[in-house]
């Protein structure tokens, strides 16, 4: 399964096989839009679709608006959810993790809605704030045949686990890591979830708990903070997300960071210093990459924990 690339070949295998980390993977997005669309998905789905061009062309124009947005198509199978069209917005700033719902009869309804309004938690909004997580699990096969391939299994998990709240994702990033899990609003992003763990880190997720030996990272981070983040956590035993606040990520010099997180419970402050190094290892980015390739990692330097002033 791990030669060279063919009809057998699976990057997400070589990935494992050579122990890739985890940590600090994570695209880092704070705003998500999550489109339901049915329809067939091509390998480059949120761009080429048969969503009308007026609602394409105003999603574009928010995404570029919007600080580290994202777009997600979404669908279910089986289909669990009452008539109309779901679009989901997550906010997942470390200070606010907000889930939206709108449900639409078709998709120009988006045009009447203010999605930078939505973006910034407007109070006109809060009708359609939800309580319970949302969870996606990237199924995008056309894309790379990692992730239904190996997602499969772990979905059907889910859908019995969470019914409706769970859906099919395109492309998060990462197909080497499937399959591919995000808690939503939390923006909590997990990788190689075995099937049997599916329900357990569902409810992790409803408990507001981090798994960290799944955890990609914190998606409201940049890369760095993701790693301190990671590190702190499998030192501490700290489960619980928001146990820990990001206060400053500042770039130091050949590829060095001095992270601050603050642990809110015990007024404590941990200066994580982390850098990021070419691995010596060579992954496939995906299935169809005709070589393999070197990827950077973070090695943690130091960890001191003081009180927080």
């Amino acid at each position: 399964m791990t030669g060279e690339p063919g009809t057998d070949f699976y990057c997400s295998a070589v990935s494992r096989q050579v122990d890739e980390p985890l940590a600090a993977t994570a695209p880092h997005v704070t705003t998500w839009f999550l489109l339901e669309y049915p329809g067939r998905w091509q390998p480059r789905a949120t761009t080429d679709n048969d969503l009308p061009e007026t609602v394409q062309a105003r999603l574009d124009s928010y995404l570029k608006f919007i600080p580290n947005a994202r777009l997600l198509l979404i669908r279910q199978r089986p289909r669990l959810q009452t008539p109309g069209l779901r679009f989901f917005v997550a906010l997942t700033h470390p200070d606010q993790q907000v889930l939206y719902e709108f449900i639409l009869t078709d998709y120009e309804d988006l045009l009447s809605l203010d999605l930078g309004a939505v973006a910034q938690g407007a109070p006109g909004y809060e009708a359609h704030r939800q309580t319970r997580p949302l969870f996606t699990i990237c199924m995008h096969g056309r894309r790379d045949r990692c992730c239904p391939v190996f997602g499969l299994p772990v979905h059907i998990e889910m859908m019995q686990h969470g019914g409706p709240v769970v859906w099919q994702s395109s492309h998060v990033g990462g197909h080497r890591f499937a399959p591919n899990v995000i808690c939503f609003p939390q923006g909590a992003v997990y990788g190689r979830v075995p099937p049997e763990r599916a329900r357990a880190l569902m409810n992790d997720c409803r408990d507001g708990l981090v798994t960290v030996d799944l955890y990609r990272g914190r998606s409201s981070y940049p890369r760095p903070a993701q790693a301190a983040d990671y590190f702190v956590r499998r030192a501490t035993g700290i489960r619980a997300l928001d146990a820990l606040g990001l206060r400053v990520a500042v770039a130091e010099s050949d590829g060095a960071w001095t992270v601050m997180l603050e642990e809110r419970a015990r007024n404590a402050l941990h200066e994580v210093r982390v850098t990021e190094e070419m691995a010596a290892f060579a992954v496939y980015g995906s299935c169809g990459d005709e070589a393999p390739r070197r990827e950077t990692i973070f090695r943690l330097l130091a960890h001191h924990t003081r009180a927080a002033t």
